[in-house]
């Protein structure tokens, strides 16, 4: 097992990843059976949603206790 992890944790894991992937399979078959100009006015707003994603700083979670960026002196 990787890392001596316990043998739930890895199925847990992999239970995810094939659910994941399950998710991922069923969006690209939809997405082939669309019209070619409904397929493609998808792409383009995920395009654009990309770019307005990297252009945003990430959402960091608040961690009490520890400097951020926007108070950290140092």
């Amino acid at each position: 097992m990787a890392m001596d992890a316990a043998a739930f944790v890895i199925r847990n894991l992999t239970d995810q990843i094939d659910s994941f992937q399950a998710v991922v399979t069923g969006i690209r078959t939809a997405l082939a059976e669309m019209p070619e100009a409904e397929r493609h006015h998808i792409e383009e707003a995920a395009a654009l949603l990309r770019k307005v994603r990297a252009a945003e700083p990430p959402n960091l979670l608040p961690i009490v206790g520890l400097p951020t960026r926007s108070n950290c002196n140092g």
